[in-house]
């Protein structure tokens, strides 16, 4: 994830780290509220939102791709990789 999607997009990208989540309510910010609320549910965590002018904003979960990547299927990580990559960069 952060070789081939963060580091593409760190020129535009917030990263919020689910490991630092208890420091999030010390700071409260349009970037927590946005992650909690496209976000919500299961199957969050990666989760990557594309924002882009005068368009709904775009989520991509990637939790059940690295799960399949796990077990040796890594098909559907790598479509949704180059399909936020594509989308990002539209």
């Amino acid at each position: 994830m952060a070789d081939r999607i963060v580091s593409v997009l760190m020129q535009k990208a917030v990263v919020l780290n689910w490991s630092e989540r208890s420091q999030w309510l010390t700071l409260p910010s349009i970037q927590v509220m946005l992650f909690r609320y496209f976000g919500r549910g299961r199957e969050f965590n990666p989760l990557v939102v594309v924002f882009r002018p005068l368009r709904l904003a775009r989520v991509f979960r990637f939790w059940k791709p690295f799960k399949d990547y796990k077990h040796g299927r890594p098909d559907a990580l790598e479509h949704l990789t180059s399909h936020v990559l594509h989308y990002s960069f539209e």
